[in-house]
Formats: C-alpha cells, structure tokens, sequence
C-alpha cells in the first residue's frame, strides 16, 4: 500500500545535568509534559498503559513558531528502562519516534530524539517543495524548547542541544515500519 506525504527524518541530541532515572521518569510521566514544554498546548491522555507507560496513548495538539497546529495521538510501543522509548504517531504526522538515554559525563544525561514521519496534512505535503526549510526550522525550535523545558522539569540544566535532519538518500533514511 502506498503511503503518502512527505517524509522527515529529524534528530535532536540534547544533554541535560539530571541524571538518566531522573530524565526517563519526566518523558514516561507525559500527563505533565504541558507544565514545562511550552508549545504543548493540549494533552489528553487516552490510556495510561502499563509500567513505564507501555501500550499507552495520549493526544496532544502542538503549536508551532508560524502559527499553524498540529494534532497527534501517540501510542507507546516499547520500552526498555532507562534507555529507550518507542512511539508511534497518526493525525497531523504519521510515523515512528524513539527516544534513546545515554549517560553524558558528570552523571548527567544524553538524549537523542528520532522523528521520522510523514505529513498528512494536505496543505503541507502540497507546500512542502517550498517550505520544507521552515516546517525543519519549526520542529528545531519545537525541540529547542522541548530541551529547556526538559532541564526544567527534571530541575537541571540544558548542557547542549543540537540538530541534524537525514535526506532522502541519506543512510537510514527514514527506516521504520508504520
């Protein structure tokens, strides 16, 4: 079956002064990721899952810098305390984000944050020949803030937050299974 829309492979690395059992117990606890990650509009949390949060699922309408919206529901697919979480997303962006811990020197943590999706909003899988740029520079600034807002929550401090964005071609170009 195809699938349409546009693809995006985005990586955000950051590294926060928490340690790892601190940063994992602020990304499970997703019901208060509102309170500290600021374009976080709404979250409603459809099932709280099991331990860690497998098999929930939780809906979020997100803000974006240039004033557009999107909605997501995500659904926790795997978990493997304290170094990695698994999502899937449909709605506005449909695909897989996993988030990876890691210890980063002098016992703080680093975090790398895999989003590869595709767009379903019409509007953006018709725009994007002209303002892929802008939707990478959005989700950046999204990341930027969701990293500020993670030192925040774990009462820490932003070390470092990068990005990078693998193009079609690219090695590892969005692999997953939707």
């Amino acid at each position: 079956m195809r699938r349409f829309g546009v693809r995006y492979h985005l990586v955000t690395d950051l590294a926060v002064t928490a340690g790892r059992d601190r940063v994992w117990e602020a990304l499970v606890g997703v019901d208060v990721w509102p309170s500290w990650w600021s374009w976080l509009r709404r979250l409603r949390v459809l099932h709280p899952g099991g331990e860690d949060g497998l098999g929930g699922r939780f809906r979020g309408l997100i803000a974006t810098p240039t004033r557009y919206s999107l909605r997501c529901d995500i659904e926790v697919l795997a978990v493997k305390r304290p170094e990695t979480i698994s999502l899937r997303a449909a709605g506005d962006l449909v695909g897989r984000g996993d988030f990876r811990l890691s210890d980063a020197g002098s016992g703080g943590t680093a975090l790398e944050f895999v989003w590869r999706v595709r767009t379903a909003k019409w509007w953006m899988n018709l725009a994007a020949p002209v303002a892929r740029r802008a939707f990478v520079r959005n989700h950046d600034k999204l990341m930027d803030d969701f990293a500020r807002g993670l030192a925040y929550g774990t009462g820490s401090e932003l070390v470092s937050v990068s990005h990078r964005t693998l193009r079609r071609g690219d090695v590892g170009f969005f692999e997953t299974t939707e």
